[in-house]
């Protein structure tokens, strides 16, 4: 009996131990970064000149450190960010990226520029949810309009703060920080053409949780990959009900192998397919006029002295808190950055009198024309423009991609029908349970307590196993006893001659 009480004792041991240790898995903290109106030769990972004014050393030297996503779309904006969807997907739920991190133990904390009366009353909370918040934490910060909400040296000032503020409390290290610019929305009247919200947009993500820092990631992805992006690396796990209804892909393996995901986005009006982009107006006279919206290739100035930049980096406030760099990786990381737009091969009458209708949509071949400055408008090409607007108009018509893409990046194939919508399947909008609630963490005593019952529960085994083997010893011992041996009784003598009779029969058998 008490060696059955020792092996449930046992057990129970093991159970604790083993749900200890799960709970006090390490999930990263997470911060978001956006700010709606930065143009790509905004920061200086991309523009080749030295402005004292508007130069962004931190955020450089963040970029540097992690993987810069020169592939990026954020069309959506913030409600595709934290719904994981495009924009007109009826199953999105904006809640999701909040709701879901904090019922798998995260603190998480969105704080937005226009929440508040005075930019130094939005700056200091920021410090404070980075300095204060309990771990682990997911922190979204919108900045708001560059040029209106904020300057782009403020805006560099505050993400170096950030920075030094992880590393102050020793969390840099288990952070991921995700920079991005959002498309300018119609709340301030910038947004001119169809471009605005279509065009690549400047992103990079840090995190030494990445095997290939100090890199470039010229694949596809959209601002929806974000969601479960983050779930994959905060080692957290989807119920089916969860990724299905999410139009993001998991980038989290691919942005560490180099790998590709993502062959396609669709947007309000634009739809990507592989290295074609289809581009609607929003009316039958809309011009699409993207060479006066942003040229996307790196501004030269003849005054421009890369070893003055050089040196603005290094000099920044968190140059040392990363691993070192030369100054041949940083003209390396801005090569590979690059976009070479062409403009030299095409007729600037052209471009100027691009058109773009609900009728009469643009092409672009993105991997000759990344800046989209050449509608493909000869008939060669009215083939692959039909299809892809065929595909689009059956998206724009229901609001659902034809193939759930869920986080694995893969696309089961699935009726149409089946998609959920909010009003008929109020599944898009539940969360999964809990899958790790991460704890404070083993501490001293706790480990000692459990390693003395676990040791106490082998020594009580280990006793009652000898004393259960001496017991069977000693019944031996007293059987032995009751057998006499006896000459005179000849019961020794018939004995060994039993004995002998047994030995000499098993030696004639064989």
């Amino acid at each position: 009996m008490m060696l059955k009480l020792s092996f449930l004792l046992l057990a129970l041991t093991h159970i604790v131990v083993s749900n200890i240790i799960i709970n006090d898995t390490k999930h990263p903290n997470v911060v978001l970064l956006h700010v709606n109106n930065l143009n790509w030769n905004d920061l200086g990972i991309h523009v080749n000149q030295v402005d004292n004014e508007n130069s962004t050393p931190n955020i450089d030297r963040l970029a540097y450190a992690g993987i810069i996503l020169n592939h990026f779309y954020s069309s959506g904006g913030s409600e595709s960010l934290y719904s994981g969807c495009y924009k007109r997907s009826s199953y999105g739920n904006p809640n999701l990226m909040s709701t879901y991190f904090e019922r798998n133990g995260y603190n998480v904390n969105f704080l937005s520029s226009k929440n508040y009366t005075s930019a130094g009353l939005f700056y200091n909370t920021i410090f404070e949810s980075i300095t204060n918040d309990n771990e682990p934490f997911l922190i979204s910060i919108d900045f708001g309009y560059l040029g209106y909400d904020i300057k782009i040296s403020i805006l560099d000032d505050i993400v170096g703060t950030i920075v030094s503020k992880l590393h102050e409390r020793e969390i840099l290290k288990d952070t991921i920080i995700i920079f991005m610019a959002l498309p300018t929305e119609n709340a301030y009247e910038m947004q001119k053409t169809p471009i605005e919200s279509n065009i690549r947009r400047i992103a990079f993500i840090y995190s030494e949780l990445l095997s290939l820092p100090q890199s470039v990631s010229n694949e596809l992805i959209h601002i929806s990959d974000i969601l479960p992006t983050l779930v994959d690396a905060a080692q957290l796990e989807w119920r089916t009900k969860d990724r299905i209804f999410i139009d993001g892909v998991n980038q989290w393996k691919a942005l560490n192998i180099n790998g590709k995901v993502r062959t396609s986005i669709y947007g309000d009006n634009f739809f990507i397919d592989d290295n074609w982009k289809l581009c609607y107006g929003t009316s039958n006279s809309i011009i699409y006029d993207s060479i006066n919206n942003q040229n996307m290739e790196s501004i030269i100035n003849d005054n421009y002295d890369f070893n003055t930049y050089v040196e603005s980096i290094t000099s920044s406030d968190v140059h040392e808190l990363f691993d070192d760099i030369t100054a041949n990786k940083i003209m390396l990381i801005r090569n590979r950055a690059k976009v070479h737009c062409n403009i030299k091969d095409i007729n600037e009458s052209i471009v100027i009198n691009i058109k773009c209708s609900r009728t009469t949509p643009c092409l672009f071949d993105l991997q000759t024309d990344p800046c989209e400055f050449d509608d493909m408008h000869e008939h060669e090409f009215d083939l692959r423009r039909d299809e892809m607007k065929e595909t689009f108009e059956q998206y724009l018509n229901n609001g659902l991609v034809k193939d759930f893409i869920i986080t694995d990046g893969s696309h089961p194939s699935i009726p149409l029908d089946n998609h959920p919508t909010n009003s008929s399947n109020e599944d898009s909008q539940v969360i999964g349970d809990p899958i790790l609630t991460p704890s404070g963490g083993l501490d001293g005593f706790l480990t000692l307590f459990l390693t003395s019952v676990v040791f106490l529960t082998l020594l009580v085994i280990v006793v009652c196993v000898k004393e259960r083997c001496n017991s069977k010893r000693s019944v031996y011992l007293d059987k032995s006893k009751k057998v006499t041996f006896s000459d005179e009784s000849g019961v020794a003598g018939n004995g060994i001659s039993s004995i002998s009779a047994t030995v000499q029969k098993k030696t004639n058998s064989h």
